[in-house]
């Protein structure tokens, strides 16, 4: 490829808003100054990052490489040699480098992403590449994550500026939505489902599946396992009068304007009577190109409502319907009611028939009432809406009430039916599902300081084990085969992976049960407890540690600790081979402590 001049000059390619990597991850979004990189590649972001088909670096806010996906093994066979080195060296000529410090220093003030093309030298080879500088944010830092498009063969790689934008993004709502299936989740909604009498459906399109609860088994008078796992199912049990008209509902939601899917039916039971249905559903799911893959909804057993409007004013059937009904004048006055409004609200047919429906509504929404008295005068849907009313003695009542309209022979309205549902039995088990959720928590309460405890405990002796075997080999060096050599090697680098597992453990127990309590702590005593555990590792690195005086700062002593802990050890653990001398030291900035190692 010929020789391009020193950089094409970078250029915003994507505005959009900072991504919080919190969100990605199941630890508390407050995540320390600090992060162990190789802690992060077990995490989402390092997994996100992993997962790209293109090289990616992670870049701290000392323009510092801290992480190398494994695409980058594409321009270095060993990508894990460029954690710590400055991002300047991987540019050849001086111009380049001003060039991408300048576009650095504006992707961590301003969170605008830039994108340049420019000569990429690594292993003492030139390449062109594309690079993307892209913001995102850590904790409370910003860093940047930088993509590598290779353009010395010509090719279009899978990834631009753009499509990443909105991958990770997709990632991101996807792993939200796993997060929603959680037992407590389900539990509530089993629970409130069965108290409002709603029957939940979910339908696969692709594969024609489906999936229904107990309420609508219920509804069907059928057992789950009676239910055939097919949308053919309903459409089999549905009235020859109704399925016209549903289906024109269903499809106008599917591919047509209609926001959702919504219509009344009558369908047929195990024991051949009909019901009438209204069902209500949303596609949840669809495709890039708008096909639906998914629609989930509700049904809801409107028999009652339509026998009462085709037969209220028979007076055997209206008595004996087992909901509250009361039937009023155009002019809001009770004309009658029905033995079950009766016995809910306490007053009897004499004392209420010629009495305002208000006097069953609290005077504070009485506007509320009115309103949807003139929207059902005006042939409005007034269905299904939550209210409170009053009984005789004064108790409220939470209820879901409908109103329909009552015409004549001539289509003439002439009256107004109300039906409420009493939504007390709904509330109890709400406030039972609020006791389960405290029971829980107390539960994972207990689990987290077992955590705690047990990551503790055996973090030492596995410290400790591992200095051991590393004592044998080398007093057993001249003895050992090459094989005994790599079995030893195996069993450190064994070791050293479940120190890190305990080690997040601790971590994660932390945050979530201390990061809350805030009191004076002496960094000193913090600094001595973090040096205690890590002996071992000291003294087998043969490293000097050097403190100053550190100040006393409101924390959280085992977090501090932790910190120091973590700081200490990446020390050890990024040093050359040269010997190793650690100094800790603070320094006072306005109302501030920095602490550096």
């Amino acid at each position: 490829m010929g020789e391009k001049k020193a950089a094409n000059g970078g250029v915003p390619f994507e505005n959009g808003p900072l991504f919080d990597v919190a969100s990605l991850l199941d630890e508390d979004p407050t995540l320390p100054d600090s992060v162990d990189m190789r802690e992060l590649q077990a995490t989402a972001l390092g997994q996100l990052l992993d997962a790209m088909p293109i090289p990616a670096l992670l870049i701290d806010p000392w323009s510092h490489m801290v992480f190398a996906n494994p695409p980058c093994r594409r321009i270095i066979l060993q990508p894990e040699k460029l954690q710590g080195l400055s991002l300047s060296t991987l540019f050849p000529d001086e111009s380049v480098i001003t060039e991408i410090q300048r576009l650095t220093e504006q992707v961590f003030t301003t969170g605008k992403s830039q994108v340049i093309d420019s000569p990429f030298e690594i292993t003492e080879q030139r390449i062109w590449c594309r690079l993307y500088l892209q913001s995102m944010r850590l904790g409370n830092n910003k860093w940047m994550v930088l993509l590598v498009e290779d353009l010395s063969n010509e090719k279009t790689q899978l990834l631009s500026g753009h499509r990443y934008h909105y991958g990770v993004q997709k990632k991101i709502i996807e792993r939200e939505r796993a997060q929603k299936v959680l037992y407590e989740d389900e539990q509530r909604l089993e629970f409130a489902l069965r108290g409002a009498d709603l029957g939940l459906w979910d339908v696969d399109l692709q594969k024609d599946k489906w999936f229904v609860n107990q309420t609508w088994a219920d509804i069907f008078g059928y057992s789950p396992d009676e239910i055939e796992p097919s949308l053919s199912f309903w459409h089999n049990h549905i009235h020859p009068d109704d399925s016209q008209r549903l289906l024109m509902a269903w499809n106008e939601h599917l591919g047509g304007p209609a926001e959702c899917f919504e219509a009344e039916h009558r369908i047929r039971t195990k024991s051949g009577e009909w019901k009438w249905l209204l069902a209500r559903g949303k596609v949840v799911e669809r495709t890039r190109g708008g096909k639906p893959l998914r629609i989930s909804g509700v049904v809801i057993d409107i028999t009652d409502r339509k026998c009462a409007e085709a037969k209220l004013l028979q007076s055997k059937v209206f008595m004996d319907v087992i909901d509250p009904i009361f039937i009023r004048d155009l002019e809001g006055n009770v004309v009658d009611l029905n033995r079950a409004a009766e016995q809910t609200y306490g007053w009897s047919r004499a004392e209420l028939i010629g009495k305002s429906m208000k006097i069953i509504v609290p005077p504070d929404l009485h506007a509320r009432a009115r309103e949807f008295h003139e929207r059902c005068k005006r042939g409005e849907k007034v269905e299904n809406v939550e209210a409170v009313h009053i009984t005789k003695s004064g108790a409220t009542v939470p209820v879901v009430l409908s109103l329909s309209l009552l015409t004549n022979e001539r289509a003439e309205p002439v009256g107004i039916a109300t039906i409420t549902k009493n939504l007390s039995d709904l509330k109890r088990t709400d406030e039972m599902l609020r006791a389960q959720t405290k029971a829980l928590e107390r539960s994972n309460k207990d689990l987290e300081e077992f955590a705690y405890v047990a990551a503790h405990d055996l973090r030492e002796p596995l410290i400790g084990i591992a200095a051991y075997i590393k004592l044998l080999e080398r007093h057993l060096k001249h003895r050992l085969d090459a094989q005994a050599h790599k079995l030893i090697a195996r069993a450190v680098a064994t070791i050293a992976r479940m120190d890190c597992l305990i080690q997040s453990l601790l971590w994660h127990s932390r945050l979530t049960s201390e990061t809350k309590h805030l009191e004076p702590t002496d960094c000193n005593v913090a600094l001595e407890e973090a040096l205690f555990s890590l002996r071992s590792a000291i003294e087998e690195r043969g490293a000097i540690v050097e403190s100053e005086p550190l100040p006393t700062v409101m924390a959280n002593p085992s977090l501090l600790i932790q910190v120091f802990q973590n700081l200490v050890s990446n020390a050890i653990r990024f040093a050359g081979d040269e010997p190793l001398k650690i100094r800790i030291g603070a320094q006072r900035e306005e109302n501030e402590w920095t602490v550096f190692v």
